[in-house]
């Protein structure tokens, strides 16, 4: 009896010893918890309900308020739903596509009352221009709202064009963003289409310069890779260029002829006392014609006799 006694006291002691450890670490994890709690503060903001289209009426059943952390609020963020209620049958639009539970911040949704408007995505101080563009001026319809371009100027120098019609192309601007396809002026759409515009953002001055270029000739745009800001040192460029040099090509149509082959022998006409023979004598190189040459020649000339063969 002893002994079950000690052993029956031994496994009572070791379970009191495991509902203690228990007890501490369940109130250790409570109060880290309040204490957290306690220490996050959070605040309401705007987000999508569901998935919301560009140019789609904010409306307030669309959209949701969820508890965000105080000190990571979005600049920009709402934090009620007040300003997106019916008010005379007007709302604010979405000016980009917001996916369910994103943020809705100032920037992606238009004035109270304003329709969804290019103007509205319009930096400051710049202004928005449309080029004429075809499949082959428009990159094949794979410029998209949001890509960057260049724009190049392909036009005639002179007045008719003839044979010898002379061509230049300029690059007019760089690196300028693209507002919209004909009317599709959203920024996150993927469906690429041949289009007969495309509008881009210049400041007044490029603006004034594309719309002159317009008018002396072809513009055409070139798609630049996403994030690319490098521009390059414009230079005209003219027919001369597809074949190579103007100048080169002269230079070898004159050392073609420096470099004609002539005779190694020249016919004179030897008139003597009493009679007149033609002689053949040896021709100098080109590179012999010079002052030594001259005098050999004289010296050549006083020997001449009979014995010299036509």
């Amino acid at each position: 009896m002893t002994i079950i006694s000690i052993g029956a006291s031994a496994l009572l002691g070791i379970l009191a010893v495991f509902l203690v450890r228990s007890m501490i670490n369940n109130a250790e994890t409570s109060g880290a918890a309040q204490d957290t709690a306690q220490t996050v503060q959070t605040v309401p903001i705007v987000v999508a309900a569901r998935e919301i289209g560009f140019g789609d009426a904010l409306k307030a059943n669309q959209l949701k308020l969820v508890p965000w952390p105080e000190d990571s609020v979005p600049k920009g963020a709402f934090t009620s739903l007040e300003p997106f209620k019916e008010n005379n049958k007007t709302w604010r639009s979405a000016l980009v596509r917001m996916a369910k539970n994103e943020p809705v911040l100032a920037f992606k949704v238009s004035g109270e009352g304003q329709r969804q408007s290019l103007s509205l995505q319009i930096g400051v101080n710049m202004r928005a221009f449309a080029i004429r563009t075809n499949q082959a001026s428009g990159v094949g319809g794979f410029v998209l709202p949001g890509d960057s371009v260049d724009v190049v100027l392909v036009r005639k120098l002179g007045g008719e064009v003839t044979r010898t019609d002379k061509r230049v192309s300029d690059l007019i601007v760089q690196n300028v963003r693209v507002l919209g396809v004909d009317q599709n002026a959203d920024a996150t759409s993927e469906k690429t289409r041949v289009a007969k515009t495309v509008t881009v953002e210049v400041s007044a001055r490029d603006a004034q310069r594309l719309a002159l270029a317009a008018d002396l000739g072809d513009l055409s745009l070139t798609l630049r890779r996403a994030g690319s800001e490098a521009t390059t040192q414009a230079r005209q460029v003219t027919i001369a260029d597809l074949r190579g040099s103007s100048v080169s090509h002269r230079v070898r149509r004159v050392a073609k002829v420096r470099h004609k082959a002539y005779p190694t022998t020249a016919q004179v006409a030897v008139i003597r006392p009493k009679k007149r023979e033609m002689v053949r004598v040896l021709r100098a190189p080109d590179h012999q014609y010079n002052h030594e040459g001259a005098k050999a020649f004289a010296r050549l000339e006083d020997n001449l006799d009979g014995g010299l063969q036509p």
